[in-house]
């Protein structure tokens, strides 16, 4: 991620210095993609780095913390590659092969955090995250997404007066034309 940045620093440097145009210019016209590109690059590698840095310097009340969220922000920082690969071919940081690799990665590491998924996400306690629908340790998923859907504010209020009277009508056009 550092190179495929500074790549793409280095590229936007070099166009910025052309004297041809304003400053309003460049950024906003001739150069805005470029930029824009450079941007998103610095700053996803800065959000990986702090992240990186935080969970080597926190120290986890369970140690089978830390080294699940080390493969989650490596499954972030692959997953970015994969978005953006062009600036690491042009440098040449990347050859023959290497996009089938990051891919690879990104399976193995999503492998390795699947049996984690359901666990992780049911160990948070908050009103929004109450009950989980991707499953839980009963196994009954479908259950509890009907459940959740019924519970929705939007099926706690009556139905509107203009339901029967105006969609119903065309629902049912329709479904009898299909």
């Amino acid at each position: 991620m550092a190179t495929r940045a500074a790549f793409y620093i280095m590229q936007a440097k070099k166009l910025l210095k052309n004297p041809n145009y304003t400053e309003k210019q460049k950024h906003n016209e001739k150069y805005a993609i470029a930029v824009q590109r450079m941007i998103k690059a610095h700053i996803a590698h800065v959000m990986y780095q702090m992240a990186r840095t935080y969970i080597k310097g926190h120290e986890f009340k369970d140690p089978k913390i830390a080294p699940l969220l080390n493969l989650c922000v490596r499954i972030f920082a692959l997953k970015t590659l994969l978005t953006d690969t062009q600036g690491l071919y042009e440098c040449g940081y990347f050859g023959e092969g290497s996009q089938q690799l990051v891919e690879d990665s990104l399976h193995k590491c999503l492998n390795e955090l699947r049996p984690q998924m359901i666990p992780i996400v049911e160990s948070f306690k908050c009103d929004s995250l109450d009950h989980n629908t991707i499953g839980n340790q009963y196994g009954d998923i479908y259950e509890l997404q009907l459940d959740t859907a019924k519970k929705t504010r939007l099926n706690k209020q009556p139905v509107p007066s203009f339901y029967d009277k105006y969609m119903k009508p065309t629902m049912t056009m329709y479904k009898a034309k299909l």
